[in-house]
């Protein structure tokens, strides 16, 4: 299959993950009332950036994708797994069961799918060279918007407590839910996933300059 072939079926999952990421936005606002801020769901913010990348051919969006999508979704994804096949898990998945079908579906599709197409449209559109401010830019907007902009009981990106923790047990250890109590554990955070990120966009970035050479570099 040409190249071109590969674009016009890129372009096509990424009209449709478009769609899926509106429509889970729209569900979960439905659902649990948390509105607009939904979208600051890592995989609904990432899902929807790797979409317009793919779209507009925006190989920045792309690789900023790639390289945090794998240290953001590993655990989740991991912890599903152990789910489905009968182990305890950290946690993290546990509310997801309970949740209406039509989010649980939407929420595991959107997980599930965002590592295979950032690869995917990497082998299409190539990766990025220099991306590490692109990065530090996108962990600050993943992070802190949804810390001044969020509930404490939605937790969105983990940005108040461990997301393998529940709101009750965290309450329960912080009665107060004073915001700037929790700025300390938002910088660690922060500063965690862009490291992690950047470890990755290092590994990847060696990975295509020395070893699979195919992936053009711009």
């Amino acid at each position: 299959m040409n190249k071109g072939k590969h674009k016009k079926i890129l372009n096509i999952i990424a009209v449709i993950v478009l769609v899926l990421v509106f429509i889970n936005v729209l569900l979960n606002a439905f659902y649990w009332g948390d509105g607009w801020t939904e979208i600051f769901w890592y995989c609904n913010l990432a899902s929807f950036l790797l979409a317009v990348g793919i779209l507009w051919k925006r190989v920045t969006l792309i690789s900023v994708v790639l390289v945090s999508s794998i240290p953001a979704q590993f655990f989740w994804i991991l912890d599903f797994v152990l789910k489905v096949i009968g182990f305890a898990g950290f946690g993290r998945t546990t509310e997801l069961f309970v949740w209406p079908l039509p989010t649980i579906v939407l929420s595991v599709v959107l997980h599930l799918l965002l590592i295979p197409l950032a690869v995917y449209a990497t082998l299409i559109h190539g990766f990025k060279r220099r991306i590490l401010g692109w990065i530090l830019v996108f962990m600050v907007i993943l992070m802190a918007f949804p810390f001044f902009l969020s509930s404490y009981e939605d937790n969105i990106n983990c940005v108040f407590y461990s997301c393998d923790l529940s709101f009750t047990h965290y309450l329960s250890s912080n009665p107060s839910l004073v915001l700037w109590d929790s700025l300390p554990y938002l910088g660690l955070m922060t500063l965690k996933w862009t490291c992690c990120a950047f470890i990755f966009y290092g590994g990847f970035l060696f990975l295509f300059q020395r070893i699979f050479k195919r992936v053009k570099l711009v």
